[in-house]
Protein backbone atom coordinates (compact mmCIF):
# COMPACT_ATOMS: atom_id res chain seq x y z
CA UNK A 1 0.00 0.00 0.00
CA UNK A 2 1.48 3.32 -1.08
CA UNK A 3 0.62 6.89 0.52
CA UNK A 4 1.06 10.11 -0.76
CA UNK A 5 3.03 11.94 2.07
CA UNK A 6 1.34 15.00 1.54
CA UNK A 7 -2.21 13.20 2.72
CA UNK A 8 -0.26 13.81 6.33
CA UNK A 9 0.98 16.79 8.29
CA UNK A 10 4.93 17.21 8.48
CA UNK A 11 4.45 16.24 12.46
CA UNK A 12 2.86 12.76 11.28
CA UNK A 13 5.54 11.90 8.85
CA UNK A 14 8.38 12.82 11.36
CA UNK A 15 6.62 10.97 13.58
CA UNK A 16 6.51 7.84 10.47
CA UNK A 17 10.14 8.42 9.99
CA UNK A 18 11.26 7.61 13.15
CA UNK A 19 8.79 4.79 13.50
CA UNK A 20 10.68 3.94 10.30
CA UNK A 21 14.03 4.37 12.05
CA UNK A 22 13.36 1.99 15.39
CA UNK A 23 11.87 -0.25 12.65
CA UNK A 24 14.84 -0.85 11.04
CA UNK A 25 17.10 -0.92 14.07
CA UNK A 26 15.16 -3.73 15.41
CA UNK A 27 15.59 -4.94 12.44
CA UNK A 28 18.75 -5.31 11.35
CA UNK A 29 19.61 -6.23 15.37
CA UNK A 30 17.84 -9.61 14.27
CA UNK A 31 19.62 -10.02 10.86
CA UNK A 32 17.05 -8.53 8.91
CA UNK A 33 17.26 -5.93 5.89
CA UNK A 34 14.63 -3.36 7.30
CA UNK A 35 12.60 -1.52 4.88
CA UNK A 36 13.72 1.59 2.43
CA UNK A 37 13.14 5.14 4.30
CA UNK A 38 12.44 7.28 1.98
CA UNK A 39 11.89 10.68 3.80
CA UNK A 40 9.18 13.40 4.74
CA UNK A 41 7.24 13.93 1.17
CA UNK A 42 9.24 17.25 -0.43
CA UNK A 43 11.60 14.57 -2.87
CA UNK A 44 15.39 13.81 -2.11
CA UNK A 45 13.91 12.46 0.94
CA UNK A 46 13.97 15.73 2.75
CA UNK A 47 10.71 17.18 5.02
CA UNK A 48 9.00 20.41 4.74
CA UNK A 49 8.31 22.40 7.59
CA UNK A 50 5.68 25.04 7.81
CA UNK A 51 7.55 27.62 10.20
CA UNK A 52 10.15 27.75 12.76
CA UNK A 53 8.60 26.14 15.89
CA UNK A 54 7.05 23.32 13.72
CA UNK A 55 10.97 22.96 12.76
CA UNK A 56 11.85 23.52 16.71
CA UNK A 57 9.33 20.58 17.85
CA UNK A 58 11.21 18.31 15.60
CA UNK A 59 14.65 18.69 16.51
CA UNK A 60 13.25 18.57 20.06
CA UNK A 61 12.29 15.42 19.64
CA UNK A 62 15.78 13.75 17.38
CA UNK A 63 17.25 15.42 20.24
CA UNK A 64 14.93 12.87 22.58
CA UNK A 65 15.48 9.99 20.42
CA UNK A 66 19.46 10.51 20.11
CA UNK A 67 19.37 10.92 23.92
CA UNK A 68 17.49 7.08 24.18
CA UNK A 69 20.63 6.24 21.58
CA UNK A 70 23.03 7.39 24.03
CA UNK A 71 21.52 5.57 26.96
CA UNK A 72 21.15 2.38 25.50
CA UNK A 73 24.88 2.54 24.22
CA UNK A 74 25.73 3.03 27.79
CA UNK A 75 23.66 0.23 28.44
CA UNK A 76 25.17 -1.99 25.26
CA UNK A 77 28.76 -1.08 26.82
CA UNK A 78 27.44 -2.10 30.48
CA UNK A 79 26.56 -5.38 28.84
CA UNK A 80 29.61 -6.47 26.97
CA UNK A 81 31.48 -6.31 30.38
CA UNK A 82 29.01 -8.73 31.86
CA UNK A 83 29.31 -11.24 29.44
CA UNK A 84 31.77 -13.70 31.25
CA UNK A 85 31.43 -18.08 31.62
CA UNK A 86 29.19 -19.26 34.16
CA UNK A 87 31.34 -22.13 34.74
CA UNK A 88 35.33 -23.00 33.44
CA UNK A 89 34.08 -25.57 30.79
CA UNK A 90 33.98 -24.92 27.12
CA UNK A 91 30.48 -25.02 26.15
CA UNK A 92 29.85 -22.06 28.67
CA UNK A 93 33.16 -20.03 27.34
CA UNK A 94 31.26 -20.62 23.40
CA UNK A 95 27.38 -19.22 25.08
CA UNK A 96 29.46 -16.25 26.46
CA UNK A 97 31.78 -15.67 23.22
CA UNK A 98 28.71 -15.66 21.30
CA UNK A 99 26.85 -14.14 23.69
CA UNK A 100 29.12 -10.84 23.68
CA UNK A 101 29.92 -11.04 20.06
CA UNK A 102 26.21 -10.93 19.53
CA UNK A 103 25.70 -7.93 22.31
CA UNK A 104 28.96 -6.06 20.57
CA UNK A 105 26.99 -6.16 17.15
CA UNK A 106 23.69 -4.58 18.48
CA UNK A 107 26.37 -1.91 20.69
CA UNK A 108 27.64 -0.80 17.06
CA UNK A 109 24.07 -0.67 15.39
CA UNK A 110 23.33 1.50 18.45
CA UNK A 111 26.48 3.50 17.82
CA UNK A 112 25.66 4.10 13.88
CA UNK A 113 22.20 4.98 14.76
CA UNK A 114 23.64 7.50 17.14
CA UNK A 115 26.07 8.83 14.76
CA UNK A 116 22.63 9.06 12.55
CA UNK A 117 20.94 11.03 15.05
CA UNK A 118 23.42 13.16 15.09
CA UNK A 119 24.31 14.04 11.66
CA UNK A 120 20.27 14.42 10.88
CA UNK A 121 20.25 17.19 14.11
CA UNK A 122 22.95 18.66 12.65
CA UNK A 123 21.16 19.42 9.24
CA UNK A 124 18.42 20.18 11.10
CA UNK A 125 19.92 22.37 12.66
CA UNK A 126 21.45 24.46 9.64
CA UNK A 127 18.20 24.27 8.32
CA UNK A 128 16.32 26.12 11.27
CA UNK A 129 18.99 28.99 10.91
CA UNK A 130 18.79 29.20 6.93
CA UNK A 131 14.97 29.37 7.70
CA UNK A 132 15.40 31.89 10.77
CA UNK A 133 17.57 34.25 8.53
CA UNK A 134 15.11 34.11 5.18
CA UNK A 135 12.27 34.91 7.47
CA UNK A 136 14.49 37.48 9.22
CA UNK A 137 15.02 39.22 5.80
CA UNK A 138 11.40 38.72 5.10
CA UNK A 139 10.24 40.79 7.95
CA UNK A 140 12.90 43.43 6.83
CA UNK A 141 11.42 43.96 3.63
CA UNK A 142 7.76 44.10 4.71
CA UNK A 143 8.21 46.41 7.76
CA UNK A 144 7.73 50.14 7.70
CA UNK A 145 10.78 52.04 8.09
CA UNK A 146 10.91 55.31 10.12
Amino acid sequence: MSFNPHDFSPEERVRMALDEVRFNASTHIFGGEGRDHSGGGSGAGEFVFADLAELDGVITEWMTLRDEIRHDQYLFTQAVGFMVAPAQDDPSGEQAGAAKVSVEKARDHNKAMLDYADDYITRLTASRQAMAATEERNTARVTPRD
